[in-house]
């Protein structure tokens, strides 16, 4: 990596510890100058505002969380698809998901904390992120369901949000409120 491409990074790094700490609309560029011990101009040189860092770092984690959540379809496929390989691949996807949210607490907490009443400036950038979540979760219920694994009366749209909601409200409740306390707990077990 270049120089300027780490600088970059150090700078994005250091605003998501700043925005996981303050709030976005609490943080100033000047915290983030001094966060990442770098001046302003120099912070500039590089993003426009505040904003382009906020909408840069949710890009990050937006590519972050399908890296992490990836997994290698031909494990789960067989001659007849079975509830069994169904359930080993949701599993995944959950404890994948999780583990995405738990692993680094700075992006758990601008992800689920930043929400109502956003800036118009920034709100696409979370919308984005949702909407690439439940656009995965859509595809593995609609999978379950050409496979018979899911009934024909299973409302998707429904049954994704209710899915995503959960895992956001768990990861606001133990990664950000209870401030880790489920990390003692082995998530596997709590996927199973």
């Amino acid at each position: 990596m270049r120089k300027g491409e780490l600088k970059k990074e150090q700078i994005l790094s250091c605003a998501g510890h700043v925005f996981s700490n303050k709030g976005y609309y609490e943080t100033q560029m000047s915290d983030i100058a001094t966060a990442s011990r770098t001046a302003k101009g120099t912070i500039y040189e590089y993003f426009d505002s505040k904003e382009h860092i906020f909408i840069t770092l949710i890009g990050q984690y937006i590519q972050q969380w399908e890296e992490t959540i990836t997994e290698n379809m031909d494990d789960y496929r067989a001659e007849k698809p079975s509830t069994e390989l169904a359930l080993v691949y949701i599993r995944h996807r959950i404890y994948k998901t999780i583990e995405f949210f738990s692993g680094n607490i700075d992006r758990c907490r601008i992800i689920l904390r930043t929400g109502p009443a956003l800036d118009q400036s920034i709100e696409p950038a979370i919308n984005l992120f949702e909407d690439k979540v439940i656009a995965v979760i859509k595809n593995d219920l609609e999978l379950g369901k050409r496979q018979g694994l899911l009934g024909d009366n299973v409302h998707i749209e429904i049954m994704s949000n209710a899915i995503l909601g959960s895992v956001l409200r768990l990861g606001l409740y133990y990664f950000v409120q209870k401030k880790g306390d489920f990390l003692a707990m082995d998530i596997k077990t709590f996927v199973s």
